[in-house]
């Protein structure tokens, strides 16, 4: 399991904890559940030391890969919580 020796952090929305990883194509960083599972869709890579390289792998490429990991994003209980807090920094941000 490639997130072993990362860092496990808890969520700030739910008691679940995840880890770190960083979209490989955009480099924002995004919380990953650390078990992969049947229904992911997130490839992990380690490039560095302990950090995490996210991508996203099409639906057509998924049969191929044995280990796939999922957002937290989709599987947080408290995401709505997250979604508004996230839109509240954009307002702050952008002055709306």
């Amino acid at each position: 399991m490639i997130t072993q020796g990362s860092p496990l952090v808890k969520c700030r929305y739910c008691p679940a904890h995840a880890v770190w990883a960083t979209y490989e194509q955009t480099s924002r960083r995004t919380l990953v559940d650390p078990l992969p599972t049947v229904n992911g869709n997130i490839e992990l890579t380690r490039k560095t030391g302990t950090a995490l390289i996210a991508r996203v792998v099409p639906v057509k490429e998924r049969g191929q890969h044995t280990e796939l990991y999922l957002s937290h994003f989709v599987s947080c209980p408290g995401r709505d919580k997250a979604r508004s807090a996230s839109s509240r920094q954009t307002m702050r941000r952008t002055g709306r």
